[in-house]
């Protein structure tokens, strides 16, 4: 036990040998102030003591190293000050590789989560220095080494300690210092009456009090202030901060390609989607319940199932704990399994799947990875059947009791627009996803317009409300007309609109279901609403890629509208994507485009390609002939009389290998060819070119073409030819007889000799 001067307790026990458990007894003597003097009163304290001597050494090994706590201090700020400079370059270095796509190593995630929390402990460090500066000026005017040193030898020899209670922790710290040690002059007594005459009155009284509501609670010791515990403090962040400077150097790399963890993006202005929160809750209810595996949601084109899938895929990956991983795949029509295999992969990191590999491989590799992980599979588009084996997720929908308990859980959620799909992919849980009601509309119509508009004006808001019918509670074509409709302020142009989307003799010449009349009618009013015929024609283009395809919007997009002519007016070609990004804002804005997570790839809703691929070539009477069939898997083109009046045709992304034969002048109209993206050409036939005289736009990048034929120079009319990523060696003497070529894109190729007069 240890006695300490005190004016506020006294002891009322005869100080038995030490109790067994640790304890702390205070027995408070406020009351009774008038019947005991202040010499007289004593605190009895009985501790349970496990000191380390060790320990207490150590403060001497530190007052020796860094001498008093003010120059302790000082050495450790400015170690700190050289930390924290190390510290923002490796940000700085992170930030610049993010840029890149690279994520920091684990190693230096570690190391700045140590240097983070070293900051923040010598922060508190500073903070109990500059208290004890302020409150034990005694203590801080020792300037004698020799006395700190002595004091830590008498805590090794003794284990003395220190005991602090709240207002009084100076006082008792002093007072005890003051007794053991002639530090300052003077008897101990007198030390002590004339530091406890400087404590004001009323904090005694409150200390007093509040350990009286206390009684019989254990007090907690916390850790002390004193001079030698700032030191030992300092020196051993000291030793961590030189440790980390140390490591610093070794931080290489600082980060890695690697692929990163799935984040809930929302816009900064978003509201939650209107009428989905039912689908979602019973969806989310019946996973977490466990009671199947196979989830199907269903409805027509734009009614809102993808947007029903993401809000779901964001309620898990906000639980990741539940599934990892939680994958995101589009399906689409005409998709190839293939394709979703190494999107599958793509999404997981993983890179044991080869192109090479045949769909069984891929599928075993799959689920080999998978096989020990509780995974969860949004498969967004799909229009037939898919083996979901083959896409490595174990197919538990039957397989009960062992089995079950054997493999971690899969689950499987997918959107399709037929009943019939959900069938032959054996949902246990079908879930039909309906048109909004007119109330649900209305609330979607009102958010997508411009608020003040509908406000200001009875008349306009009468008409909104009218369009908003004609959309039959579909939302895309809500969000669809509602957008076009944005800026318009004049009665006349809301009447106008109305009377359009209403004018039976336009629509009645169109041969289409009810439900794709509707869209049809909005995506036209949006179209007619685009400000100039060039942002049409862009709109138009963006059809030419494959359903739900990323576009690159820099190197595919804007390029493909410079070389159709459709940016034409600039003077340098800095302008021209320029231009071409204004366009593109245009497009987002109206909700005919969607950005993707990466800034620079948009796409396309397959809805509204669909609705502009109608216009362009499934109509009767239009004056554009194109023919897409972009990413459906093809081994060779379609046959000539399918094409052969087309003025534009894409076969991007496929698995072509040849090409055939044609006679002169097969392909009159044909103005663009694309057949970018399909690896496995190798060799372009002679007559090919002789058969498509009046071709402005060929695009053949991205294919395995070693060379072109001479007969080339008949492509008199060519504007715009790209042979980027291809492993061409040369360019043919005739080259030179393409007299029109404004724009040749050779990027990523073999090319080494260009003869003289081909460019």
């Amino acid at each position: 036990f240890i006695l300490v001067s005190s004016d506020l307790w006294s002891c009322n026990c005869q100080c038995p040998t030490l109790p067994s458990p640790p304890c702390l007894t205070l027995t408070n003597i406020a009351s009774q102030r008038g019947r005991a003097s202040p010499r007289s009163s004593m605190a009895c304290i009985n501790l349970n003591l496990n000191v380390d001597v060790n320990s207490c050494l150590s403060g001497l090994k530190a007052t020796l190293r860094l001498g008093g706590p003010k120059s302790g201090i000082e050495k450790l700020e400015k170690e700190m000050t050289r930390l924290r400079s190390k510290r923002d370059d490796i940000k700085n270095q992170i930030n610049e590789a993010e840029r890149e796509g690279k994520i920091p190593t684990n190693e230096v995630s570690q190391w700045l989560r140590e240097a983070e929390i070293l900051e923040g402990k010598v922060a508190d460090i500073e903070q109990d220095f500059q208290s004890m500066s302020e409150y034990s000026p005694v203590l801080l005017s020792f300037s004698c080494q020799f006395k700190l040193v002595a004091l830590n030898l008498l805590q090794a020899a003794t284990a003395f300690c220190y005991i602090s209670i709240v207002h009084c922790s100076v006082f008792v710290r002093v007072a005890s210092v003051a007794n053991c040690f002639n530090l300052t002059g003077g008897t101990s007594s007198n030390r002590t009456d004339a530091f406890a005459a400087n404590i004001q009155e009323d904090e005694l009284e409150n200390a007093a009090t509040d350990q009286t509501q206390r009684a019989g609670d254990d007090v907690p010791i916390r850790e002390s202030s004193n001079c030698c515990s700032i030191i030992q403090r300092a020196a051993k962040k000291l030793d961590e901060a030189n440790e980390l400077m140390s490591r610093a150097g070794a931080l290489d790399p600082i980060a890695t390609v690697g692929p990163l963890k799935p984040t809930v993006m929302l816009p900064i202005s978003h509201r939650p989607p209107v009428g989905i929160e039912s689908y979602v809750e019973d969806i989310v209810g019946y996973i977490d319940g466990g009671e199947g595996n196979i989830i199907g949601i269903y409805g027509m084109g734009g009614v809102g199932k993808t947007t029903v899938l993401k809000s779901i895929q964001h309620h898990y990956l906000l639980k990741h704990t539940i599934f990892d991983p939680v994958i995101w795949v589009v399906a689409s029509k005409d998709c190839q399994l293939k394709r979703l295999q190494m999107d599958i992969a793509k999404s997981l990191g993983l890179k044991t799947l080869q192109e090479s590999d045949d769909e069984q491989t891929c599928s075993d590799k799959l689920f080999s990875y998978l096989k020990n992980k509780k995974c969860l599979l949004f498969l967004d588009d799909i229009w037939e059947h898919l083996d979901l084996q083959l896409l490595g997720m174990a197919h538990s929908a039957t397989e009960r009791g062992q089995q079950q308990q054997k493999h971690p859980r899969k689950v499987v959620v997918l959107t399709t627009r037929s009943e019939t799909v959900c069938a032959q992919m054996k949902a246990e849980k079908k879930i039909k996803v309906r048109c909004l009601d007119s109330e649900q509309a209305w609330q979607l119509f009102e958010q997508n317009s411009d608020g003040d508009v509908l406000s200001s004006d009875a008349g306009i808001k009468f008409i909104a409300e009218e369009l908003a019918k004609e959309c039959a509670g579909l939302p895309l074509a809500l969000v669809t007309v509602a957008r076009a409709m944005s800026g318009k302020r004049s009665w006349e142009a809301w009447k106008e609109a109305l009377h359009r989307i209403r004018d039976k003799h336009e629509w009645t010449t169109i041969c289409l279901p009810e439900d794709s009349l509707v869209m049809y009618k909005a995506f036209k009013l949006s179209y007619d609403s685009l400000e100039n015929d060039s942002i049409r024609e862009c709109l138009l283009c963006c059809a030419l890629w494959p359903e739900d395809y990323e576009i690159d919007a820099f190197h595919q997009l804007i390029k493909c509208w410079i070389g159709c002519g459709i940016i034409n007016e600039f003077n340098v070609i800095n302008e021209a994507f320029a231009k071409g990004y204004s366009h593109l804002e245009a497009l987002v804005a109206a909700s005919l485009l969607e950005k993707c997570d990466s800034h620079y790839e948009v796409k396309m809703h397959d809805v509204i390609r669909d609705m502009a691929l109608l216009m362009v070539s499934g109509l009767k009477g239009n004056k554009r002939k194109w023919i897409v069939k972009a990413g459906i898997g093809l081994s060779h083109l379609p046959r000539q009389e399918e094409w052969q009046e087309a003025e534009r045709a894409s076969f991007m992304r496929n698995k072509i290998t040849s090409l055939q034969e044609s006679g002169a002048s097969t392909f009159p109209k044909l103005s663009m060819l694309i057949l970018l993206g399909n690896g496995r050409l190798e060799t372009i036939p002679p007559s090919l070119f002789a058969s498509m005289p009046h071709l402005t736009y060929l695009d053949l990048s991205d294919c395995h073409i070693t060379e072109l034929p001479m007969e080339i120079s008949s492509l008199t009319e060519l504007q715009y030819l790209n042979l980027s990523s291809n492993p061409i060696t040369r360019l043919p003497i005739e080259f030179g007889c393409l007299s029109k070529l404004e724009y040749l894109l050779l990027r990523d190729t073999n090319l080494k000799i260009v003869p003289n007069g081909t460019i």
